[in-house]
């Protein structure tokens, strides 16, 4: 992506579990070796050639999704679910 080189905002490294073919198992490696690059809206501005901004309700127009499903936390697919669902019985 030309243009984008320098604009991530963050860069965490992961410890990735390993799964081997010949066992169902999954290894937990001990050194960090994936990365996850992080990038925000507003990191995208500069290099837009116009912006413009609109104010809206939180509740329709956003539902993020962070943590895994099934876990009963917040910003999960499941909440973002259950948001969008009670946004079309309104």
């Amino acid at each position: 992506m030309p243009g984008w080189v320098g604009c991530w905002s963050g860069m965490a490294s992961y410890s990735l579990p390993i799964s081997h073919l010949a066992t169902p198992a999954c290894i937990p490696c001990p050194a960090p070796q994936g990365v996850k690059l992080e990038l925000f809206i507003f990191d995208t501005f500069p290099l837009a050639s116009s912006t413009a901004l609109f104010e809206v309700r939180r509740e329709e127009e956003f539902a993020p999704v962070k943590n895994a499903p099934g876990q009963g936390l917040p910003d999960s697919p499941d909440t973002a679910r259950d948001a969008i669902l009670a946004l079309h019985k309104r």
